[in-house]
């Protein structure tokens, strides 16, 4: 099952140019079973995601957010579905309490994207995954990956980060059995039973594409 597990809609993602129906229309034409909506900050209350998978039942659509912590990283938080849980550059010792409360699990995205450091937290931290590629994952974080992977086992996985339809389904994850919610997406993850996949005819679209890290 084919999951981009990272997108972002104008809705809730300002630095998104992506209405939600375009995302999922991009989404189907380009073979994707299935989407994580992940806004900045934000979790969408269930009944917009139910609205949005009674008017395309051909996809499944799952609820996400991308945590700002405290510690200037973006978090994915995947399982976890009480909005009022989550707020901007919140700890990642109280997120982690949440996620964990929720049998969720989290995943560092795009690290070393915005400094070259990062915070031993996300080493002691019950962080299990790892973004390890996306639009926004370039060559020059590849010293930074190695030593995230160095310190500690992460499950790695892949997303697009899109803002854009011209990006959905770049990069996803394959998983080998079907996912009906949240929760499966979590247990899959966990299990390691995937594949990680990358679409590269759309890749070769895409401007910045020799910066990519994979």
């Amino acid at each position: 099952m084919l999951i981009d597990l990272h997108t972002h809609t104008n809705e809730y993602s300002p630095c998104s140019k992506m209405a939600p129906h375009a995302l999922i229309e991009t989404a189907i034409k380009r073979g994707l079973d299935g989407i994580v909506l992940t806004e900045h900050n934000y979790l969408r209350p269930p009944e917009e995601i139910d609205s949005l998978r009674k008017k395309f039942p051909q996809i499944k659509i799952f609820n996400g957010i991308e945590v700002s912590t405290e510690e200037k990283e973006h978090v994915l938080v995947y399982g976890v579905l009480k909005p009022d849980f989550f707020y901007t550059h919140m700890p990642l010792s109280e997120l982690e309490q949440i996620v964990k409360s929720e049998n969720g699990i989290m995943v560092l995205a795009h690290p070393f994207r915005y400094k070259d450091e990062i915070s031993e937290e996300y080493f002691s931290r019950d962080v299990e995954g790892l973004e390890i590629a996306s639009i926004n994952v370039k060559k020059y974080m590849k010293k930074g990956y190695d030593y995230l992977l160095s310190k500690k086992d992460f499950i790695k996985v892949m997303g697009s980060d899109s803002h854009t339809t011209l990006t959905v389904g770049t990069f996803a994850t394959n998983f080998n059995k079907d996912i009906e919610d949240e929760a499966d997406l979590v247990q899959a993850i966990r299990s390691k039973e995937f594949t990680l996949y990358k679409n590269i005819e759309a890749i070769k679209k895409l401007e910045n594409s020799e910066e990519l890290l994979y």
